[in-house]
């Protein structure tokens, strides 16, 4: 038997091929190459949210006191009426998303819708299947109608919608028709795009109520109405997914700082709806 002395390692390590010896790190290289960043594309307020066989539509209903805004967090801009919005730089076209679980249980899911006025929409936002769909912020509501789920005293519904992307072309990365939003060289592991369709000061619980039934007038056959919804501004949420900025939760009101006195703060919280209408 031949004994493993010092020099012979040595000598079988001369002999082997470099290519077996670096091949790991080379790997380990070549992969932080190829990191892509992430985005998080999120929606806050009144957004109806129809699931089509390949891809999404977002509505929102023309609501007088809402503001509709889309940007980088801080740097929104006003989203134009009668606009159609496509989200670009997130879809491979030789290798698309496939279809999202639908988080059903976890959004006011709604059926039985027999047409959609796309056209009474403010605007319309198509977007590429995203590789996650999270619902986040609840607060409380009850419903009313044929339609209404059954649900607790206690039910809660999300006032915020995250869906995120692997962004796959950086430099035509858009809402188009937005220019895009390339502002780094070297981009970011996570980019923040926030999409808004609520009062940017705060109303009483009625506008809510009267929001709602706006968007329930894009889609037939549907009997469906918020009845009671919180009064009061509410915690964010903490328990979130790597790299979802917490803070960025906050509503249009709350970032103006209405809510910062503790008491006496009102809010009508427009709850989004999710609509399955693919296959």
């Amino acid at each position: 038997m031949n004994r493993i002395t010092r020099r012979n390692l040595l000598t079988s390590l001369a002999a082997a091929p470099l290519v077996s010896a670096l091949s790991p790190l080379e790997n380990a290289i070549s992969q932080t190459r190829k990191a892509t960043p992430e985005l998080c594309l999120w929606f806050h307020g009144l957004f109806a949210f129809v699931v089509k066989k390949d891809y999404i539509a977002v509505l929102t209903p023309k609501v007088e006191e809402h503001q509709y805004l889309a940007g980088l967090w801080k740097q929104e801009q006003k989203l134009r009426e009668g606009e159609w919005y496509r989200l670009s730089g997130v879809s491979d076209p030789a290798r698309p998303n496939l279809r999202p679980a639908i988080p059903k249980e976890r959004m006011l899911s709604v059926r039985g819708v027999k047409s959609v006025d796309m056209g009474a929409s403010y605007c319309l936002i198509r977007l590429p299947f995203p590789t996650q769909m999270i619902p986040l912020r609840y607060a409380r509501a009850s419903f009313s109608g044929g339609s209404a789920p059954k649900q607790s005293a206690e039910a809660t519904y999300p006032t915020v919608q995250v869906m995120r992307y692997r962004v796959v072309d950086y430099a035509n990365l858009r809402l188009d028709p937005f220019k895009p939003w390339v502002s780094q060289k070297r981009p970011p592991s996570m980019i923040h795009f926030h999409i808004f369709a609520e009062p940017n000061f705060m109303v009483i619980p009625a506008h809510a109520v009267d929001a709602f039934d706006g968007m329930m007038q894009l889609f037939s056959g549907v009997d469906l109405k918020l009845k009671e919804t919180s009064d009061r501004c509410f915690p964010l949420d903490t328990n979130l997914p790597a790299g979802i900025d917490g803070k960025q939760q906050v509503s249009l009101a709350e970032r103006a700082g209405a809510c910062d006195k503790p008491t006496g703060s009102r809010t009508g919280n427009c709850f989004m709806i999710i609509i399955d209408d693919g296959p």
